[in-house]
């Protein structure tokens, strides 16, 4: 009795699983539908549940090539193309990390007939007529040394895949390209359908989506939006799992561990997300990204399958996670160092160098399109007086208090700056020495109205002047200076405007 055709009998739950052997995938050839019969009879009755029969040997390589095999059970001597061709066009085909343990069918008892299975890839040998026992422990032993194969395997491409993503942490990748090339990587690796990042807000309360792999760009961006709790609501939310309020995500971060839900359809710990369910997600895993004084957020990945995640999924998960969480401080510091040297350190607003920085980048953008702009020189009146008489801390809080209400009068596209000492720089683009007088005289006029704690109220001189052509940052300063000393020499608490000679004469 013979088949060319190709037949998957499924078996039975092994009674006992040996990590997941029962599931591996084995074909068995053998131009002799009795052999085939015995071979799975005995495999199905150990619990292995997908046996993929072949009578034709042609049929074997385009099975392998289909679907991955895990082993080859093959025999020697069959019409159309016998086991030594069988493994011969394997061997071709197949990539050189690929292993296929092949277990060769025979009869032969002969050493140059092994030794050839041998040197064609043949791993073991099992004789005709078939012992039971003997089958399932080759195969057994086989398998294993295919799973501990596909295990280094997957090891590899994780470390490979962190490796890649640490080198382009250090390579500078900005952090949003980051986080989908780490959501990718996981998708790939863990071989599912959708990975996300979460960041955290400052209170460790609301997630929100920084990058997602799998799901369409309209699910992604009303995700990306956080629910507003308001404190009143934290008992109820991330800190209390028995409201049924949290999502995975928020789950994991609430308990700062990993997390592995084999089933979301029975899931109890926290309410499956709307996006989740959209998705018919089944499966899924999550840890925390790990931060300096709390998390960063919530990495996850999620499979529309029910997958069995391993503890070195989670190791993999933490590598990625660890790498992003050195990405994210390392930037962190880089926008501290920077904020330190731009920054006054008083008053919070740009320091003297920053704004040198701007205004070179303003006169530039000026010449190249003829635009207008205003520079704006503001000095408090007396206020060494101040510092005379109410002290250096008072006189600190009279900076800070002027530099604020400035700042909340100002428009979005200007540029305040700490001069030195009492003294605030403000560039105004887009704006003529007319709109720039209006400006100047509504900060005047906020300033004076708004009364401080110790001194009252304090008053300020503006010195006002408009870009020419070839002008540069020195003239243009002197000038708003050479203003804002008439201010002062007539009688403080004043703006006063110096325009370039040939504005002036327009």
């Amino acid at each position: 009795m013979s088949s060319t055709g190709e037949n998957t009998r499924t078996g039975g739950d092994a009674e006992q699983s040996d990590n997941g052997l029962e599931n591996s995938r084995i074909i068995v050839c053998d131009d002799s539908m009795l052999n085939i019969i015995i071979l799975t009879k005995a495999l199905t009755t150990a619990g292995y549940n997908q046996i993929v029969q072949l009578t034709d040997p042609r049929k074997v390589l385009p099975s392998v090539l289909e679907k991955d095999c895990d082993l080859l059970l093959l025999d020697i001597e069959m019409p159309h193309m016998d086991g030594f061709q069988v493994m011969e066009a394997l061997h071709e085909h197949l990539f050189a990390d690929d292993f296929l343990p092949i277990l060769v069918l025979t009869g032969h008892q002969s050493i140059e007939v092994r030794n050839r299975a041998l040197a064609e890839g043949a791993n073991d040998f099992l004789n005709k007529p078939f012992d039971e026992s003997e089958i399932l422990l080759r195969v057994r032993n086989l398998l294993k040394i295919r799973q501990s194969h596909k295990l280094q395997q997957y090891l590899n491409r994780q470390q490979a895949a962190v490796a890649e993503l640490g080198r382009n942490a250090l390579a500078g990748m900005s952090l949003p390209d980051l986080f989908g090339e780490a959501a990718n990587q996981v998708a790939r690796i863990l071989g599912v359908e959708f990975a996300e990042i979460f960041e955290s807000d400052e209170k460790g309360v609301n997630l929100s989506l920084r990058a997602g792999m799998g799901f369409a760009h309209d699910v992604l961006q009303a995700e990306a939006a956080p629910a507003d709790l308001d404190d009143d609501d934290l008992s109820g939310s991330l800190f209390d799992a028995t409201t049924q309020r949290l999502s995975q995500a928020e789950y994991t971060l609430m308990k700062e561990k990993s997390l592995i839900v084999k089933d979301f359809r029975a899931e109890h710990r926290f309410e499956v997300s709307p996006m989740a369910a959209a998705q018919g997600i089944v499966s899924g895993i999550s840890i925390v990204i790990p931060g300096k004084f709390m998390p960063f957020g919530v990495l996850a990945a999620h499979s529309t399958r029910s997958k069995r995640f391993t503890q070195d999924d989670v190791y993999f998960l933490e590598f990625v996670a660890n790498v992003l969480s050195a990405a994210i401080l390392r930037k962190q510091a880089e926008e501290e160092i920077h904020r330190m040297a731009t920054t006054d350190p008083l008053t919070g607003v740009a320091n003297r160098r920053r704004f040198s920085e701007l205004l070179d980048h303003e006169i530039n953008r000026a010449v190249r399109y003829g635009a207008a702009f205003s520079l704006i020189l503001c000095d408090l009146d007396k206020f060494k007086q101040i510092n005379d008489t109410h002290g250096h801390n008072v006189g600190d809080e009279v900076l800070k208090g002027a530099a604020n209400t400035i700042r909340k009068n100002l428009r979005e596209s200007d540029w305040l700056a700490r001069w030195g000492g009492e003294e605030f720089i403000i560039l105004a683009p887009q704006t003529d020495a007319d709109m720039g007088l209006m400006l100047a005289e509504k900060l005047r006029v906020a300033l004076a109205e708004h009364a401080m704690e110790h001194v009252g109220h304090v008053t300020a001189s503006f010195g006002l002047t408009q870009f020419a052509p070839h002008d540069t940052a020195t003239c243009l300063i002197k000038r708003a200076d050479d203003a804002l000393y008439q201010a002062k020499h007539l009688g403080r608490n004043r703006v006063e405007t110096l325009l370039p000679a040939a504005t002036a004469n327009q």
